[in-house]
């Protein structure tokens, strides 16, 4: 499969200022997020995987080291961005259950779901997230400083189209800061080598 010319382009320039060292084109930066052992006031957490490991045994919530963590920390996490697999084996029940424990710990949420979320493509699982929640994809929030841009990547297995390319590019030449959340790691043509 051919890949679209407007995401190699971007991925050379990215790979070229990479290489290099340098500034990437049109003011983008390279991603260096630093490792805080200590949260700030209103700092935004994101969180893969929120079940936990795939041998613990499947109470239908998030970790209990998540939970423990987020009640520590609730006067300080502004949101959280769940990056896929939030609970092992969701259900109607389940996720309700989820969106009261964010409600108490007054936790704002996002997700960008995975496929113990919503399965792959359309399905009951897909049904049951998007009665639960009704997000619609791909997400795009922006503020002074950010773009901010969730996507679910169930429906394609991570492929990326040309609409949600074309969307990307739109914003490589706003100074803002372009973040993409995924559970899968997207890419123009996922069973190839791209």
């Amino acid at each position: 499969m051919a890949q679209p010319h407007s995401f190699i382009s971007l991925k050379e320039k990215i790979k070229s200022a990479l290489e290099q060292s340098k500034p990437l084109p049109n003011g983008l930066k390279k991603c260096d997020v630093k490792y805080k052992t200590n949260l700030e006031e209103n700092d935004i957490l994101i969180v893969g995987h929120a079940y936990g490991s795939p041998s613990r045994e499947d109470d239908g919530k998030i970790s209990p080291y998540l939970t423990k963590f987020l009640e520590e920390s609730k006067t300080k996490i502004k949101e959280v961005i769940f990056t896929g697999d939030v609970l092992k084996k969701p259900s109607p029940e389940r996720w309700k259950l989820f969106k009261q424990e964010m409600e108490i710990l007054g936790m704002t949420v996002k997700i960008s779901p995975g496929n113990h979320d919503v399965g792959k493509g359309d399905n009951i699982l897909r049904d049951i997230f998007d009665q639960e929640f009704n997000f619609v994809y791909p997400q795009i929030e922006q503020d002074n400083d950010r773009i901010i841009v969730l996507i679910d990547s169930g429906k394609s297995s991570g492929r990326i189209d040309v609409d949600l390319i074309n969307l990307l590019e739109d914003y490589e030449s706003s100074n803002k800061t372009l973040l993409i959340f995924s559970h899968h790691i997207l890419r123009p043509d996922p069973l190839g080598v791209a």
